[in-house]
């Protein structure tokens, strides 16, 4: 019996797509950890930095599926650097403001 992966990264591109799925999905897993370390050690509380870490969470689980949409609309390019470029422009002023206000 052969490896059914063996069969499945022959497909022309399939190696390129995988391995972008699998570096675009490194940093998800520690952002809830960075979340909560980065609140309790500027605010001491536990109790607000899950609550912003939960509030993370279900934003991205609801999100999650209209970017897969937009994906298969637009193209995963496109969509790729319009996200990024949206998540900095969000993201950096928060963080900034949190530092800035201990």
């Amino acid at each position: 019996m052969t490896n059914p992966y063996r069969t499945l990264f022959t497909a022309p591109g399939s190696k390129g797509f995988a391995l972008a799925g699998l570096l675009a999905r490194l940093p998800l897993p520690m952002t809830g950890i960075g979340i909560i370390t980065m609140l309790a050690q500027l605010r001491g509380s536990y109790a607000l930095a899950g609550a912003v870490s939960a509030a993370f969470v279900l934003t991205y689980a609801l999100l999650s599926p209209q970017i897969s949409l937009l994906v298969d609309r637009l193209g995963q390019g496109r969509v790729a650097c319009d996200h990024c470029h949206q998540r900095h422009r969000l993201v950096a002023p928060a963080c900034q403001r949190m530092v800035a206000n201990p």
